[in-house]
């Protein structure tokens, strides 16, 4: 299901949560127009596969839905950016021996 972040009533995260207690079987992908890191955090810990851009145009929300279909976990490029800055600026590093 796709979810577009920012025109429910509740935030983004939260729809998903309510969304998946009804549905859990249901994959939900995030399309937004912003970068937003809370609203990104927020829907990642709820449950939703993928979050894009919706700049990204048609065939590539099509191609991210199918991608959720076949296992994957679809993110616009600049997303991916985002979400690798934030495992690096909130973890700290992973010390192999």
């Amino acid at each position: 299901m796709l979810v577009e972040a920012t025109l429910a009533d509740l935030p983004c995260g939260q729809l998903i949560l309510e969304l998946s207690q009804r549905f859990p079987n249901t994959l939900f992908i995030v399309l937004t127009a912003e970068q937003d890191e809370t609203a990104l955090t927020a829907a990642i810990h709820a449950g939703a596969v993928g979050y894009v851009l919706k700049s990204v145009g048609h065939n590539a929300i099509i191609a991210a839905m199918d991608e959720a279909l076949a296992g994957g976990s679809p993110l616009s490029p600049l997303i991916a950016r985002n979400v690798l800055h934030l495992l690096r600026t909130s973890n700290p590093p992973i010390r192999s021996e």
